[in-house]
């Protein structure tokens, strides 16, 4: 009997529900779109200035008197880095000259210390208790390592 209750409140609710979403929705507003000019203009009219409507002013736009100002400000800064790198460069080739023109200065043989062997490995007890070290030292850290269980 609860069941059928149940059943019979499911079927009620999905009813409304359904009627609910079934009801006509209030039209949205259309925009307006705006009106194309009748005859596409050609080129030779927007040169001669015959176009339909007004372009707007804008700043630092080609033409303008705010663009003449920046530019000169522009070209300084040029002209100045031009001068700083022509600068540099004359520097760099007046130190190459000089240590072209002075010779290099002879460095004395250095003798090995007594006791110290040349070559690339010395395989001895203490050596070989430093390298077990090290390996612990720079091995994983432990929290990296496998942990058997």
């Amino acid at each position: 009997m609860d069941s059928l209750l149940v059943f019979l409140l499911f079927l009620l609710v999905t009813w409304y529900f359904d009627k609910k979403g079934k009801e006509k929705k209030s039209p949205r507003p259309q925009r307006t779109r705006p009106t194309l000019p009748s005859q596409p203009i050609t080129w030779e009219e927007a040169k001669r200035g015959q176009i339909p409507f007004e372009i707007p002013k804008i700043k630092g736009a080609p033409g303008s008197d705010d663009l003449l100002v920046v530019d000169s400000e522009a070209e300084r800064a040029y002209q100045n880095q031009l001068a700083r790198e022509r600068q540099a460069a004359r520097r760099a080739e007046l130190l190459a000259e000089d240590a072209r023109q002075s010779p290099p200065p002879e460095s004395p043989p250095v003798a090995p210390a007594q006791g110290e062997k040349r070559g690339l490995l010395t395989l001895t007890p203490e050596t070989a208790r430093e390298a077990v070290v090290l390996a612990e030292i720079l091995g994983k850290p432990k929290a990296y390592r496998k942990r058997f269980s």
